[in-house]
């Protein structure tokens, strides 16, 4: 007789599925630097907390608003003089990624009263910047009512595997929330440890 499972036969389990898409409005010193995102489930059940399962995402650049958004009209197919048009004009490329890719207050205050958005590569200089990842992972958990999902946004100089790593942004997530509101989505800004010691939504 041949039978399989994923985990152990007569057991009870719960997948949980996180998709992280992009994080906006990170320290400008981190242009052209590698971030990614590393997801850990801690249970917190009686005793100390335990670190259950970790995922870490795929490394992407940080880029200012103005590369990004020139990358995704350059991906739409669009007329060359519609291009040139909107290459010739910061603002429009600026509001178009933003469209996509939002900002919180404090940050979209910040980009509003930057000085060079006259320059059209305004983005050697960017205020801040986003990455992106569009990444989704599974996670098996016996429990969500005991659990939290931890956030973590990691950047490095080099490649992600190197030293030098640091944490930028923190989150946590009761899971336990699933029960109290079906179809708990999180549409929240993250606060952001800027290189001087301050955090910014």
């Amino acid at each position: 007789e041949s039978r399989w499972a994923i985990g152990a036969s007569n057991q009870n389990g719960w997948l949980l599925t996180v998709d992280v898409i992009h994080a906006s409005g990170l320290p400008a010193f981190g242009r052209g630097m590698e971030h990614w995102v590393k997801l850990s489930l801690r249970d917190d059940d009686m005793s100390s907390a335990r670190t259950g399962q970790q995922v870490e995402s795929f490394s992407a650049q940080a880029l200012g608003p103005l590369d990004h958004g020139r990358q995704m009209i350059q991906n739409m197919g669009l007329l060359p003089q519609i291009m040139k048009a909107l290459d010739d004009d910061p603002r429009r490329i600026h509001a178009l990624w933003r469209a996509r890719v939002p900002v919180g207050p404090e940050a979209a205050a910040l980009e509003a009263s930057w000085p060079s958005w006259s320059h059209r590569n305004q983005d050697q200089s960017p205020c801040l910047v986003d990455a992106v990842w569009n990444f989704t992972t599974r996670l098996i958990l016996a429990s969500p009512a005991s659990s939290a999902l931890v956030l973590n946004i990691m950047r490095t100089k080099g490649h992600k595997s190197g030293a030098g790593s640091q944490v930028i942004g923190h989150a946590r997530f009761e899971l336990q929330r699933l029960f109290m509101e079906p179809g708990w989505i999180v549409d929240e800004f993250l606060p952001v440890m800027l290189d001087d010691g301050r955090r910014m939504h």
